[in-house]
Order: structure tokens, then C-alpha cells, then sequence
């Protein structure tokens, strides 16, 4: 009798600012509550924004609880609370520009990650961002497949900085080539169907052996004021600074990613999702005395999903290193099959 293939296991994690916070406790509960690396039981990693940084530091080999601990001590310094008159004045000041500075996120970045790259992670790993140059979705990437030959020498703080850049909260990313980047939140906030699709369409997984854990950072019952919608632009402009425009369209995307990977996948039991209802507008993304809370949300998700979560540490995955070789790409029909798609910048 032939072994089974063992299971393709990805883990996807959600955009969210400072609410990775929960996503980070999650993971950090379940590395101390099986003594596991994470790292070492997922054959993917794909994450946006907050969850592309948390993504980035375990394909780097940091411990979950390492990452925990940069969300409560770098959280206040990249989104400073601020009170009474400079509350007000930020609050103004953010309609001409960014509520929030990039330099502190770039600095923290820089002492989590040091000098880094992409092509040094141990594990395989997707990170959307939007190039605005181009008008097209961007997808940083390890050297996982013989096309994939740009990213290798990306630094993980350039990489962060690119996923990270939510319009409204911090300004647009410039790369050394002038390239202009903004958060991949804006059309893949839940990357659950970016690794999907990685797994079918580059690396030629079957669908049934894919299984995928999606941590969330928290959600709350939509709702969307009237006036939204009723406003124009006016409206729009509004929402954006109660926060619901954002809400408006990470709930969306969201939804939609998570129906289409299950479809794509079609087994009800492909897809663990962990993530906790909250209330109505109880956490921004940019408010970082709210990392207790959040840490203990997470604690609680993780221990609640302990039993399921097994499945996925029950067995390491196939190791992945980048040897340092750049090889030709392959053509379609000459050395096994090619990745669904033609070669572009959403490589």
C-alpha cells in the first residue's frame, strides 16, 4: 500500500493594525501550550499589514511570544496615544495627510528584523501589498517556485513597510526604485484565498490535501450608517473617520475571500477560522492601550480551539530553505508543469 500525501498546511493571518495583537497571542498560546515553532508545521505562511508582520517574524524563526512582545512594546510608540487637544488636532490634521508618522513603525521594524531578507526564511511565505505604480496588486514572495526570482534580496523591513501602509493611518511605502506601495489590506485583508490559489495554481498542490488556519484579529457585527451611503463622498469622508468606510470594505473582502477558498477547497473541514466577535467599534486599528485585552482575547481563542488545532501540528511540514541558486525559469511543458497564469507583477 502507497503512504498517503501528507497535508499541504497554510496559515493565513488577517490585516488589522495594532489587533494583531490577538492574532500574535493566539499563535504564542499555541506554541507554549504543544512546546512547537510554528514555523516548522506550515509548508505556507501568507499574512497582510499586521498579520504580514507577524507572517515575516515566525518564517524568520522569532517565537511567537517575541512577536507578541513587539505588539505591547513597539504598539505605543508606532501609534502614540494621543488625548484632549492633540486628539483634536491629529484628528483634523488627518484629512490632509496620514494620522501617524512612518518612521516609528520603520525603526521598530528595523530592530525586530535587522538586516534580514526574504530569501533567508525558513518557510514558504506570501505577503500582498498594492503597487501604485502599476495600479496592480503586488505579492512579495520566497523562491518557492523556479519563476520567482525578484524578492530574494528584499529586506523583510521593506517588505513590512509595503503590506503595512494603510491609507489614512500612515502614508504610502517608496521603495529605493521609486516604487510606491500601499497596504494589501486594500483587496486582500483576509489572505486566505492568495494562499489558496499559491498552493493550486504555482505549486500544483491538490485541493484535498490543503488545509488552511485563519487567524483573524478580531471582528464586530457590521453595521453602516445610512449617511455612508446616502452622502457621496461627503459621506465616504465621514465614514473613513468613524472608521466604518474601512470596516465597509475589510468586511467585504473578507467574506468574500473565505467563501471562495472554501469552494476552491471543497471540504466544510479545509478551513480552521479563530477569531473573536467583539462589540461595535470596542478596538481600533490604531490604539495601542488596548494590547491587554487583546492578549487576552487571544488566550482565549487559542485555548478554546486547542482540540481542532491539532491536526495541524500533528506532523512537521516538508523543510523549505532557499539555497541561494537562481535558476532558469521554466517553460510551460519543458521541466513539469507551470504555475496557472502568466508571468506579471501579482507574481
Amino acid at each position: 500500500m502507497t503512504r498517503p500525501e501528507p497535508a499541504f498546511k497554510i496559515l493565513s493571518l488577517d490585516g488589522g493594525g495594532i489587533r494583531g495583537a490577538f492574532s500574535a497571542s493566539v499563535l504564542a498560546s499555541f506554541e507554549a501550550q504543544f512546546g512547537v515553532r510554528l514555523v516548522e508545521y506550515f509548508d505556507l505562511i501568507v499574512g497582510t499589514s499586521t498579520g504580514g508582520i507577524i507572517a515575516l517574524g515566525l518564517a524568520a524563526g522569532l517565537p511567537a511570544a517575541e512577536i507578541r512582545e513587539f505588539y505591547r512594546t513597539q504598539g505605543p510608540r508606532i501609534f502614540p496615544p494621543l488625548r484632549g487637544g492633540r486628539r483634536l488636532w491629529r484628528l483634523v490634521s488627518s484629512v490632509i495627510r496620514a494620522k501617524h508618522s512612518q518612521g516609528p513603525l520603520k525603526a521598530a521594524l528595523s530592530e525586530a528584523f535587522g538586516g534580514r531578507t526574504v530569501g533567508s526564511l525558513e518557510t514558504r511565505v506570501v505577503i500582498p501589498a498594492f503597487n501604485c505604480n502599476a495600479g496592480q496588486i503586488r505579492l512579495f514572495k520566497t523562491p518557492h517556485h523556479d519563476r520567482l526570482t525578484r524578492d530574494h534580496s528584499r529586506s523583510l523591513v521593506e517588505v513590512a513597510l509595503a503590506t503595512t501602509s494603510a491609507p489614512y493611518f500612515l502614508p504610502g511605502y517608496v521603495s529605493a526604485e521609486s516604487e510606491r506601495f500601499v497596504d494589501g489590506g486594500v483587496w486582500a485583508n483576509n489572505p486566505i484565498l492568495v494562499g489558496v490559489v499559491e498552493a493550486i495554481g504555482y505549486l500544483q498542490v491538490p485541493a484535498d490535501r490543503i488545509h488552511v488556519l485563519s487567524v483573524g484579529t478580531t471582528s464586530e457585527p457590521f453595521h453602516l450608517e445610512p449617511s455612508v451611503l446616502k452622502r457621496g463622498l461627503v459621506g465616504i469622508g465621514l465614514g473613513a473617520l468613524r472608521g466604518q468606510s474601512v470596516e465597509l470594505f475589510m468586511a467585504g473582502q473578507a467574506t468574500g475571500a473565505h467563501g471562495q477558498a472554501k469552494v476552491l477547497l471543497g471540504r466544510d473541514d479545509a478551513i480552521l477560522r479563530i477569531d473573536t466577535a467583539v462589540a461595535t467599534r470596542r478596538f481600533a486599528l490604531d490604539r495601542a492601550d488596548d494590547f491587554e485585552e487583546l492578549r487576552g482575547l487571544g488566550e482565549h481563542a487559542a485555548t478554546s480551539a486547542a482540540p481542532a488545532v491539532q491536526l495541524f501540528l500533528s506532523e512537521r511540514a516538508t523543510p523549505f530553505r532557499f539555497d541561494g541558486v537562481i535558476r532558469p525559469k521554466r517553460r510551460p511543458g519543458v521541466a513539469g508543469p507551470a504555475p496557472l497564469g502568466p508571468a506579471s507583477n501579482t507574481d
